[in-house]
């Protein structure tokens, strides 16, 4: 899963094919059709979370929750990193990308909502009741 962290703002906004942006319209980026690659316009921060660390943390969560329990937290692997390069291949560096050139609208304006149906993590994942 691929986060954008804004420093203006301090706004963090996960990726999807839809383009996505920080409160304040500095960072912005969306997954291309193959939900692995991404573009941005180099503003903020990547923050990379690994799924296959995510879930199981979750799960683990969930069922402690069930019985009661309270477990030390999972460690979840997160890195940081720039957009683009060595360590971040799969992502690449658009600066004409932004809100308002795509959409012609300040992103100020545009109300922002995201849905359960928009989500599908985590039904996909069996995280919900």
């Amino acid at each position: 899963m691929k986060l954008l962290f804004c420093p203006e703002c301090w706004d963090m906004v996960k990726l999807a094919q839809d383009l996505r942006s920080c409160a304040c319209g500095d960072c912005v980026g969306k997954y291309l059709a193959d939900d692995h690659h991404a573009v941005t316009n180099g503003r903020g921060y990547c923050l990379a979370i690994n799924n296959h660390t995510l879930v199981p943390a979750l799960m683990l969560i969930k069922e402690a929750t069930k019985k009661g329990l309270d477990i030390e937290p999972p460690r979840v692997d997160c890195c940081v990193r720039a957009h683009g390069g060595l360590y971040n291949p799969r992502t690449t560096v658009d600066k004409t990308l932004s809100w308002q050139y795509l959409t012609g609208k300040r992103y100020a304006d545009v109300k922002r909502t995201t849905t359960v149906e928009e989500m599908e993590g985590p039904e996909k994942a069996g995280l919900t009741d």
